[in-house]
């Protein structure tokens, strides 16, 4: 074959396959539009979407079978099946991410984010929307930009940030006019409207909810359509157009082919609550009843509550009280299923936490047994060869012995005495022995206390971070910060119980007490205390007041304020919101009392034996979000004994807790004396 024969076939080849790679694209196109178009007849959807997937799967190019998971994963959504859709949409993201198209890959990121919200995890959906957000600002692609501030838009309305999320709708509806992006105007004029039906603006939400239903009618979008009809018979019915809302919610239903989508579930559940509140109760309870087997056929149990809640109320209306009563038997009956699956949800996610974290206990110990094996291996080659030496050393002594012992007679008596000393010497081994694992016992609980306290603050800083990136709002960003500074100064407290734990057991701090007297007055401390409390205080909506004696202390100032701020704080943590802490002192004889009386839940018999001990957990939790490390009370205690003060508590549970302090109006005496 010449050589121009051969490249001739080598051009034919090329373009051959650059048909037929072609023609892949075009058919999975085809068929795509084909699903899209017939969205709402799920049986001609699946059978275009499988043809679709044959093709791409045999073709190996993973865009277009990024394409394809991406239509599944809508299907899937309109089916409520979010679970199901998150993982075609997470199959294409990975898909897209390979095959480098980025436009692709930031919507598949977007939809993932979506997914996540739908299933409330919305700490994953905030992952996700942001890394879309990243994919897109790093092409200028400003349609996707929009379309992720749509996505933000909704978690903040979920979260009650209402101010926030009109922000970011309008920043999203910008950017859709900027690029002519029809498609994306109607569902962010509909979440504005919804928006305002949620802050009951009925007005405003009916304006924006009518433009939405334009747009979407301009771009032929009957889903779309069926969801702000929807919204529009929420709000008629919102204002007691009852009939007007049935209008609404019959006509979402019939653009949305029946009740295949969660929508029209919801549609037909509230055209039973127009017809239950028009008091046509026979239709209402047709329609109700209708909305049970779609729910059980398609949905499974999540609707039951506002079905049975309905039916109850039509069954009492019509004097049907035992039929009643059932239904409000099955409406209780539901509310305890959700409970407990909320409940399981948590003790499993508790249980894997547990096991990861005694698995990691496992191995760390493991590996120290290793170590501390290998270390006892060699110590015991040691000490073999040191037992040979001692054994021949042993046997010369014992012939020594035997010559001698008629002239060691005498010597009994040393003998015995230096028998009480090695039992001495023994007794004190033991003694350092049983110090030395009481030392490690500390140690384990302190490596404990910074592992877990320590991570708690920082993890909370760093989601409020998070959303402080989010929001260019001055209010919302002066509100994370003052969060942050209560964290801070949670965990500046925390440090600081471990710094002073440390320094009360070494004993070092007697030492100073006769060098660092000083005269004061009580008033100064408290003073500083509620400057130091404020935003606490302001957090919890608390009330601090102060009546002390004017009387002069020679004392030590920072003791005395170190262990009023541990009590103080103390209160703080397990007063309820909107309460009082009252703060009052006398003067008895040579010593001073301040009660410190909190507006907590008070503390159980069975807590005041362990009361002052390090790292107890008590029965009582804080009331806010505040940490516990379980060595402030401890730490108070060890401070006031070392200044020959005391701290005692009177409580019951379910009473406010009154912590009484008692130090020497003049400790000069008492270290004297």
């Amino acid at each position: 074959m010449s050589l121009r024969a051969l490249l001739k076939f080598f051009c034919l080849f090329i373009g051959t396959t650059s048909v037929y790679a072609n023609t892949d694209s075009s058919r999975v196109a085809d068929l795509i539009k084909i699903v899209n178009e017939n969205r709402m007849d799920s049986t001609l959807a699946y059978a275009n979407l499988a043809k679709a997937l044959d093709i791409a799967q045999s073709s190996k190019d993973k865009r277009l079978l990024g394409d394809v998971y991406i239509t599944k994963g809508v299907l899937l959504y309109l089916e409520s099946q979010f679970d199901s859709c998150e993982i075609y949409w997470k199959e294409a993201s990975l898909l897209f991410s390979e095959s480098h198209d980025t436009i692709n890959w930031g919507k598949a990121e977007r939809l993932v984010g979506v997914a996540f919200d739908l299933q409330g995890r919305l700490d994953s959906s905030l992952t996700h929307l942001q890394h879309s957000l990243a994919i897109n600002k790093s092409i200028n692609y400003n349609k996707g930009i929009g379309e992720v501030f749509s996505s933000l838009g909704i978690i903040q309305q979920k979260l009650e940030r209402f101010d926030a999320a009109v922000e970011t709708y309008m920043s999203a509806l910008q950017l859709a006019l900027d690029e002519k992006n029809e498609a994306a105007v109607g569902p962010i004029y509909n979440n504005l409207g919804s928006l305002y039906q949620n802050i009951n603006e009925l007005d405003s939400g009916m304006k924006y909810l009518q433009l939405a239903l334009s747009m979407q009618d301009k771009v032929k979008n009957p889903h779309g359509m069926a969801k702000i009809l929807h919204n529009l018979g929420t709000i008629e019915l919102n204002k007691n157009n009852y009939t007007l809302a049935k209008n609404y919610y019959f006509t979402s239903i019939a653009l949305t082919g029946g009740a295949s989508a969660q929508e029209s579930l919801q549609g037909v559940i509230s055209i039973g609550n127009c017809y239950l509140k028009l008091g046509q109760y026979d239709s209402s309870k047709n329609m109700l009843l209708q909305a049970i087997a779609v729910s059980e056929l398609k949905q499974g149990p999540r609707n039951y509550k506002s079905i049975y809640e309905y039916l109850w109320q039509i069954e009492e209306n019509k004097g049907n009280f035992r039929q009643a009563l059932d239904y409000h038997k099955l409406y209780s009956a539901y509310l305890d299923t959700i409970y407990d699956e909320t409940l399981k949800k948590s003790i499993h996610e508790l249980e894997s936490a547990m096991e990861l974290e005694f698995e990691r206990n496992k191995n760390e110990t493991l590996l120290k047994s290793s170590k501390e094996i290998e270390a006892l291996l060699a110590s015991n080659k040691k000490g073999l060869m040191l037992l040979v030496v001692l054994s021949i050393v042993l046997v010369l002594l014992v012939i020594i012995l035997f010559r001698n012992l008629n002239r060691l007679k005498g010597s009994r008596s040393e003998l015995a005495t230096m028998n009480d000393s090695l039992l001495k010497n023994a007794q004190e081994l033991e003694a350092n022995n049983k110090k030395l694992e009481d030392l490690m016992t500390n140690k384990n609980d302190l490596v404990s206390v910074m592992a877990h306290d320590l991570r708690s603050p920082f993890g909370k800083i760093q989601s409020i971070v998070q959303l402080f990136e989010m929001t260019d709002n001055k209010k919302d960003q002066e509100s994370y910060l003052q969060m942050v500074d209560n964290i801070t100064h949670d965990g500046m407290s925390l440090i600081q119980d471990l710094i002073d734990l440390s320094r009360l057991e070494g004993n070092v701090l007697v030492e100073e007490h006769v060098k660092r007297l000083s005269t004061f007055k009580l008033n100064t401390i408290f003073d500083n205390l509620k400057s130091s409390f404020t935003s606490h205080l302001e957090a919890k909506q608390l009330e601090l007041t102060i009546d002390l004696a004017d009387e002069s202390l020679l004392n030590r100032e920072d003791y005395c304020e170190r262990i009023c701020d541990n009590i103080l704080s103390n209160a703080i943590k397990y007063s309820n919101p909107g309460g009082t802490i009252n703060v009052k002192s006398v003067v008895e004889d040579d010593r001073v009392k301040i009660s410190i009386l909190d507006n907590g839940p008070g503390f159980q018999e069975e807590d005041m034996n362990r009361l002052f001990q390090r790292f107890s957990r008590l029965s009582a939790r804080p009331t806010g979000i505040e940490s516990s490390t379980g060595l402030g009370l401890y730490i108070a205690k060890k401070l006031a004994e070392s200044i020959h003060g005391d701290i005692s508590l009177v409580s019951k549970i379910g009473e406010s807790a009154n912590f009484c302090i008692e130090v020497p109006i003049n400790l000069k005496s008492k270290l004297e004396a």
